[in-house]
């Protein structure tokens, strides 16, 4: 199967929107293996360009070398997007109780 960004972009998007939280990078890559680190970052980046994403540096976490990660989460603009589609909308309804 060819890469598409729009269908990448919505794939990231919907599972934000599900996860309902900040998700880091490695949280796409490490849990949904479907999806490569280079193509995430690409994706992430765009998104966050396109007004979708809100990014910020964590700060230093406990048990680990001092290193930060970079934590993303949908902005107003990002969920308008994702239930725009009501063919999402009703998916959503059924599957967002199973992440909870």
């Amino acid at each position: 199967m060819a890469f598409r960004p729009a269908r990448m972009n919505m794939r990231i998007l919907k599972l934000m929107y599900v996860m309902d939280g900040p998700m880091c990078g490695t949280d796409f890559f490490r849990d949904h293996g479907a999806i490569k680190r280079g193509t995430i970052y690409k994706t992430l980046k765009r998104l966050e360009g396109q007004g979708l994403l809100y990014s910020w540096i964590e700060g230093r976490r406990l048990g680990t070398n001092g290193s930060r990660r970079r934590l993303y989460t949908l902005t107003a603009k990002g969920r308008q997007t994702v239930t725009r589609g009501t063919k999402f909308q009703r998916v959503e309804t059924v599957v967002h109780p199973l992440f909870s």
